[in-house]
């Protein structure tokens, strides 16, 4: 389960790329993906653990959070309630914000100065976290318990409504669920999506040698009710 919340995380990277200036709309989630609270997740790690033979894997990951975060996280985190990735939509941009629940939000930003980060303040309450080498900026803003983190200010600036709520009721027992919404997606990304499948099966269209007139003919009607 934490391997699959690993890659959902990673997998839904990308939106933030694509994050644009603010634009006038109505906001819509294209796709949530929420985490359990950290006490459940120790706990089923665990659990886990001892089914495999190893039942200090709990004690293991807090031990590697604990180091990487030279001993704030645990303090740090809200370790109660549920975390993670709400990427929205106003009609033209993805807006992509991690969640993550904190008690000690300047713990989290002592942490990123030890690796050498530098903290700026933005507006309307944001922090930039410049990484080190000036690669890039990591932009935070702390509200209501919960730190919104994005590659871009824009998505700061329209920050997903009730999301403690929204977690916590989507993530349920489990410890990791993902919904996606494609309805949702704009639909200038929907139709350049159509359009590249479309130019795909035109291409593949072409008779075959050992094709008689008849079986092309059904291949490309089977094709097309595929494509609509």
């Amino acid at each position: 389960k934490v391997a699959i919340a690993a890659l959902a995380v990673v997998a839904c990277a990308p939106l933030a790329a694509v994050a644009q200036s603010e634009a006038a709309g109505e906001l819509k989630n294209v796709a949530v993906i929420a985490g359990a609270p950290y006490e459940k997740l120790i706990g089923d790690i665990t659990f886990l653990g001892s089914l495999g033979g190893k039942p200090e894997l709990g004690q293991m990951v807090e031990g590697g959070l604990a180091f990487f975060t030279q001993g704030k996280g645990s303090a740090a985190l809200d370790k109660k309630q549920a975390w993670g990735l709400i990427v929205q939509t106003d009609g033209g941009n993805f807006l992509p914000v991690g969640c993550l629940p904190v008690t000690k939000p300047q713990d989290l930003l002592d942490v990123a100065k030890a690796y050498g980060a530098e903290i700026k303040d933005g507006e309307g309450g944001t922090k930039e976290i410049k990484l080190p080498n000036n690669s890039r900026s990591v932009f935070v803003k702390i509200e209501d318990g919960m730190a919104f983190i994005s590659m871009s200010p824009a998505s700061l600036g329209k920050l997903p409504a009730n999301p403690k709520q929204q977690l916590t009721k989507m993530v349920g027992e489990y410890d990791i669920t993902v919904h996606a919404s494609v309805k949702n997606i704009p639909e200038m990304y929907r139709q350049f999506a159509l359009n590249a499948m479309q130019a795909g099966v035109q291409q593949g269209m072409k008779k075959n040698e050992d094709e008689t007139d008849e079986q092309y003919e059904q291949r490309q009607k089977m094709t097309e009710a595929q494509m609509a």
